[in-house]
């Protein structure tokens, strides 16, 4: 029992630690003046649909705006406004090749 509680603990303090590096990469860049490449990239993504990955999520909707170092995504139901810092990766989502998928395991 303890040795599961043991494990549990330091998972947690691994992922938190990691968290805490990322967040002072982040201050560090905005600090020195470093200019978001980010913000390049996902203006080419403005109109399409995407798959944005923060640090704690995965979020599927249309691009419809950047500006000011934050996205408006329009998942259909709503409208989210993500910080450009913490995006973690950003790519192109197409329902046809998941539908492919699906199919191919049936």
């Amino acid at each position: 029992m303890f040795c599961c509680l043991f494990i549990l603990f330091v998972v947690f303090y691994v992922q938190n630690t990691q968290r805490e590096q990322l967040m002072r990469r982040i201050i560090t860049k905005k600090r020195r003046g470093v200019k978001n490449v980010m913000l390049e990239i996902v203006n080419s993504y403005i109109g399409r649909e995407c798959a944005v990955y923060t640090m704690n999520a995965q979020i599927i909707g249309t691009v419809k705006e950047v500006s000011d170092g934050w996205l408006l995504l329009d998942n259909g139901k709503d409208t989210e406004a993500i910080n450009l810092d913490y995006i973690i990766r950003i790519s192109p989502y197409t329902r046809k090749k998941r539908a492919k998928k699906a199919d191919a395991s049936d």
